[in-house]
């Protein structure tokens, strides 16, 4: 019997991610189940305007390197709910 994943629904019955994501996570809105797609479309997005900005496409790989470092920062500054405070 094969896992039951979201990408093995899809497969056998042929629906589109995000409906088979709304239909086992209906608390979970469309921009969640969307997420996947705005982030590579806004990454590549970054890229290509920093690279364009500045000529060089390092400094456009950076971009990505410096949201990540962002991310990291705020992840890090996030209070861990199962602790009593």
């Amino acid at each position: 019997m094969p896992e039951l994943t979201i990408p093995t629904i899809c497969a056998a019955s042929g629906e589109p991610p995000a409906r088979v994501a709304r239909r086992f996570f209906p608390t979970c809105s469309p921009l969640h189940a969307d997420w996947n797609k705005t982030a590579s479309i806004l990454g590549t997005f970054l890229v290509a305007t920093t690279t364009s900005l500045t000529g060089n496409a390092s400094f456009g790989v950076l971009s990505i390197a410096i949201l990540l470092v962002v991310a990291l920062v705020f992840l890090t500054l996030q209070k861990d709910p199962t602790k009593t405070a």
